[in-house]
């Protein structure tokens, strides 16, 4: 008998503010985004891209920074409404 750890998902848009360089294996490209819904802003380090994906956002970072809407993932939120194990799922507004 195996038992399955299973915990639900939620997903919503926020914008996003800016993107950070990344350190070590991810130098020179994209380490993590500062995302806001309006009231609260915080960062998002993990993604579910190929790390191609992660360098063409990096690359595109001016065009996208302060106007794209990005969808993220996550389980729960905190008190102060911020997801604090959040994942970059795509991007739902602007062109890469």
């Amino acid at each position: 008998v195996y038992m399955v750890k299973w915990k639900p998902h939620r997903k919503d848009n926020y914008k996003l503010v800016r993107m950070l360089e990344g350190k070590g294996k991810y130098e020179g490209t994209l380490g993590a985004m500062v995302v806001t819904d309006g009231d609260n802003e915080f960062h998002v380090g993990s993604f579910a891209i190929t790390d191609g994906e992660r360098d063409r956002l990096w690359k595109n970072r001016g065009r996208l920074e302060g106007d794209a809407v990005v969808e993220i993932r996550y389980t729960e939120l905190s008190d102060d409404g911020i997801p604090p194990s959040s994942v970059f799922r795509t991007i739902v507004k602007g062109k890469v």
